[in-house]
C-alpha cells in the first residue's frame, strides 16, 4: 500500500522484475510504476504553490509537527478518478487518524484544487501534496454534496506500509471479499458466511519469490487448525488458470481464490506482497503482517489459539 493510499488499484508486475528467492526483499511491491507516482510520499517534488512552508516563525505548524517537517507531506486518502465530464479527484477513502481525517475529509468528497492549482487526476493531486514538506498547511477546495468549501490541512509524515496498514485495518471490521473466483478448495466467497471462524487471508502472486516462503507455513496452519474452525485463504490477482498452475506447483493445500478484477486486493490495500490478514470470529482484523517476518509468523499459532478461545 502506498503511503498516501493515493492509488486506486493494485496491479501485478511481471515475474522478470522479481529478484531470485535467495535475495528477495521482505516485501515485493505489487504497484505498477504509474500508481507509485500517485503516492504523495513518493511523488516527484513539485511544490503546491499556495502551501505555506515552515519558516523561522511557523505560526501554522503545531509543535508536535516540527520534528516531522523535514519529510514529504502526507495527506492520508485513497483516490479515484472522476468521470471525464467532471473535474477534480474523488476521495475513495480516508485513513483513520490521518491529516485528512482530522481536517474532516470524507469518502465521496471531490478535491478540485490544491491552493490555486486545479487537480484533475490522482497523479495531479499526489504531486501537489508530495512536493510539500510535512508540517506545512495546504488549502484544498473540495466539492461535497454539490457545495464548494475550502479546507485547510496540516500535512503529516508518511508512515511505513506496515504502520499504515495496521492503522487502517487493525481492530476494525475486515473488508468484504469481492468478485473472487474459486481456484481450488471449497470456501464461501462471502466473509459474512465465515463468521464464527478464524480467517487467515494470504495475498500472494505467482511472480512473488518471497511468497514461496509463506506457503509451507500456511499449509501447516491449515492442517493444524482447520478442524478447530480456522480457514486459510490464498488470494491472488493472477488469472484462475495461472493461479491453479502455481498453487499446484507451490503445493498449496488450502483454498485459493483469483481476484482478477482486483476488487478484494484494493479493499485490503494489498500493494506489497506477501500480505497476511488475521480475522477473528466476529469479522474483526486482529493482525496484519506485511512481507516475510519470521518472528511474526512463528507467533501466529499462539495468536490463532487465543482467537479460537474467544467467545
Amino acid at each position: 500500500m502506498a503511503a498516501l493510499l493515493g492509488a486506486v488499484s493494485a496491479g501485478c508486475v511481471s515475474s522478470e522484475k522479481v529478484a531470485p528467492l535467495r535475495v528477495a526483499p521482505p516485501a515485493v511491491s505489487a504497484e505498477p510504476a504509474v500508481e507509485k507516482a500517485e503516492s504523495a510520499a513518493a511523488a516527484p517534488a513539485e511544490p503546491a504553490l499556495s502551501a505555506r512552508e515552515p519558516t523561522t516563525e511557523p505560526p501554522r505548524t503545531p509543535p508536535k509537527q516540527k520534528a516531522a517537517a523535514r519529510g514529504r507531506g502526507w495527506l492520508g486518502i485513497e483516490l479515484s478518478a472522476t468521470s471525464p465530464e467532471m473535474s477534480g479527484v474523488r476521495v475513495r477513502g480516508v485513513v483513520p487518524d490521518s491529516p485528512a481525517a482530522s481536517a474532516g475529509l470524507t469518502a465521496g468528497d471531490v478535491v478540485l484544487s490544491v491552493g490555486d492549482r486545479d487537480v484533475n487526476t490522482p497523479i495531479d493531486l499526489a504531486r501537489r501534496v508530495g512536493g510539500v514538506r510535512a508540517g506545512s498547511t495546504i488549502e484544498l477546495k473540495i466539492s461535497r454534496a454539490n457545495k464548494i468549501r475550502q479546507v485547510e490541512v496540516v500535512l503529516g509524515v508518511s508512515p511505513s506500509r506496515q504502520t499504515l496498514l495496521r492503522t487502517r485495518y487493525l481492530d476494525r471490521p475486515a473488508p468484504e471479499l469481492s468478485q473472487l473466483k474459486l481456484v481450488q478448495g471449497t470456501v464461501p466467497t462471502d466473509l459474512k458466511k465465515l463468521r464464527g471462524k478464524v480467517v487467515l487471508i494470504e495475498f500472494w502472486a505467482s511472480w512473488c519469490g518471497v511468497c514461496r516462503l509463506v506457503t509451507p507455513l500456511m499449509n501447516d496452519l491449515d492442517a493444524r487448525f482447520r478442524a478447530s474452525g480456522v480457514r486459510v485463504l490464498g488470494v491472488t490477482m493472477d488469472s484462475v488458470s495461472k493461479a491453479a498452475e502455481y498453487a499446484d506447483a507451490l503445493g498449496m493445500k488450502y483454498p485459493v481464490l483469483s481476484d482478477e478484477q482486483g476488487a478484494t486486493t484494493r479493499n485490503y490495500g494489498a500493494r506489497a506482497l506477501p500480505l497476511l490478514f488475521v480475522i477473528d470470529k466476529k469479522g474483526v482484523v486482529r493482525d496484519v503482517v506485511i512481507g516475510f517476518d519470521g518472528r511474526r509468523y512463528r507467533d501466529l499459532p499462539a495468536l490463532v489459539e487465543r482467537l479460537l478461545a474467544e467467545g
